[in-house]
Order: C-alpha cells, then sequence, then structure tokens
C-alpha cells in the first residue's frame, strides 16, 4: 500500500458483518476502513465472491464519510472488492453532496492498480495538507 499503513494514516478494522443480498442469500466477511485524519476513507470488502459489487458498500462508505467533523474539507473515500475500484468525493459545506467516480475494473492487460495507487497518494497528499 506505499506507506498508507503507517503514521499519519491510522488503520481501523470492523468486528464480522454480513450484506443479506436475497432472501436465500447472505454474505458474510470483514470489512477493513483505512483512515487518513478523517478525510479520506478506503472501504474494501473482504468477499470470496466476486458478485458482491462495489455499489453494495458506497453507503456505508458514505455514512462513515458523513461521520466527518469537519465539514469545512471535502471528504475522500475509495470502495473496492479486489477486482473493481470507485473513489468517492463528499461535500458537506452545505447539505452533503457526493460524487462516485468510473469504475476501474482490474483486467488482464490493464494498469488499473497503478492508476489506483497514483489518485490515492494524490488523495493522501492533498488531505494532509
Amino acid at each position: 500500500m506505499k506507506g498508507f499503513y503507517w503514521p499519519p494514516f491510522e488503520v481501523r478494522r470492523e468486528e464480522p458483518d454480513q450484506v443479506e443480498v436475497t432472501e436465500a442469500s447472505v454474505w458474510k466477511g470483514r470489512i477493513d476502513t483505512l483512515v487518513i485524519k478523517d478525510y479520506f476513507w478506503i472501504l474494501v470488502i473482504e468477499a470470496k465472491n466476486s458478485a458482491l459489487g462495489i455499489d453494495m458498500a458506497i453507503p456505508q462508505a458514505l455514512g462513515y464519510m458523513l461521520a466527518n467533523p469537519n465539514l469545512e474539507r471535502f471528504t475522500y473515500g475509495l470502495v473496492t472488492n479486489g477486482s473493481s475500484f470507485a473513489f468517492l468525493k463528499l461535500d458537506q459545506t452545505s447539505s452533503p453532496i457526493y460524487e462516485v467516480s468510473d469504475v476501474m475494473l482490474l483486467l488482464p492487460g490493464r494498469n488499473v492498480l497503478g492508476q489506483v495507487l497514483r489518485v490515492m497518494k494524490r488523495l493522501g497528499q492533498q488531505v494532509l495538507v
């Protein structure tokens, strides 16, 4: 993670969680959250079944991001299930408004992880200012 596990970054782990997709289908796993000074949240869904899309994580990520008490700056987030990645931007200056980036897919022959890391590093530098 190129230094995102060392101070000033903070890693928080949650208790095991479960997502009920249908009455007959429940996925259980652990959700990890990486927080950078409360302005950058990374929500990782550890899913064995890649059918669990990142859209399932966006509401929970926004819930964490809305808990940021510092309303004068944007809060950024990343949701991923290991093969899909999307960045979030939350503006709470007046009423909460959020944006979601295009989804980046980990496919053969595409350097998506490099692109994701570049965005993370740029956001990490921005939120530490």
